[in-house]
């Protein structure tokens, strides 16, 4: 069963690796989530996205939105998360190029109705709350981060448990992303504390063998979490389910062929042990 359940992993990591759009999964740069997941994506795709965005950009010009809808929010859609995705890797032009995805996806939103189609419009949103967060993030802008929060919670309102569970457990976890970064920057504990929380739900629907890759990062992220309110706090408990956390991946990666995923892993729960050694005495 573990040797199956590596192999999805492997294999859903691998995709990402070739889709062209950015993770649905964000994380923020120092979490475990988002640094395994870079391990298997390319560093040098950009010229391929240029390519890319050129041919999209192209094929807008001949298309009408007035004569074909759903083509032109195809295209669009394409572009804005091509754009989101080299805004990701080329850090010399980062907000500008993040900022063209942001005005790609903000001029499809009139062309999708909530209450007509409720699942592509919370898509449409979660996607905007991404680009949001990733500016607050490179800029280190609360005020931008809350309002990738805003968005994540109206996605949500569609994006129910009950609706599509997995899709629900994504946005919980982006959401949660987003409130980490502004509780690390305004060091508000009660912000982590609900940052946490975002991440535990995320968890609870994810299955290690079912969704492996979404399960180690929502997981990862979650230790990332703990271990810096713990610190915080001085939670000896939460540094402890911190250390916990990331030895389930640990032992996830026990027969993986990539040692670099056990020893990352291994970085953090080590990061997380110094914290539970220096609160507990």
């Amino acid at each position: 069963m573990i040797n199956k359940t590596l192999a999805i992993f492997e294999s859903e990591l691998s995709d990402l690796k070739q889709k062209q759009a950015p993770l649905e999964w964000a994380s923020p740069r120092n979490n475990l989530g988002y640094a395994l997941v870079s391990l298997g994506r390319e560093k040098s795709d950009s010229d391929a996205l240029k390519r890319t965005i050129t041919e999209l950009e192209a094929a807008l010009e001949d298309c009408n939105p007035v004569d074909t809808l759903e083509e032109w929010i195809t295209l669009q859609t394409k572009l804005a998360a091509a754009l989101h995705a080299l805004g990701q890797r080329d850090t010399g032009e980062t907000v500008s190029i993040l900022n063209k995805a942001m005005e790609g996806y903000k001029r499809i939103l009139p062309a999708i109705k909530r209450q007509e189609a409720p699942l592509e419009w919370a898509l449409l949103l979660h996607n905007i709350a991404a680009v949001f967060q990733d500016l607050g993030e490179y800029s280190e802008g609360p005020r931008t981060l809350e309002r990738s929060v805003s968005a994540y919670s109206n996605a949500l309102t569609q994006r129910t448990y009950d609706a599509v569970p997995l899709e629900w457990a994504v946005t919980q976890n982006n959401a949660a992303v987003s409130m980490q970064i502004i509780g690390e920057i305004k060091q508000d504990a009660d912000i982590l504390k609900e940052s946490v929380l975002f991440y535990g739900n995320a968890c609870q629907e994810l299955s290690q063998e079912k969704q492996p890759l979404a399960w180690v990062i929502a997981t990862g992220n979650l230790g990332c979490a703990q271990t810096i309110l713990a610190e915080k706090t001085k939670d000896v408990e939460i540094a402890q389910q911190a250390v916990d956390n990331f030895t389930d991946i640990m032992s996830f990666f026990d027969n993986t062929t990539n040692a670099q995923y056990l020893e990352l892993t291994e970085q953090y729960r080590d990061k997380a042990q110094t914290v539970l050694k220096k609160i507990g005495g």
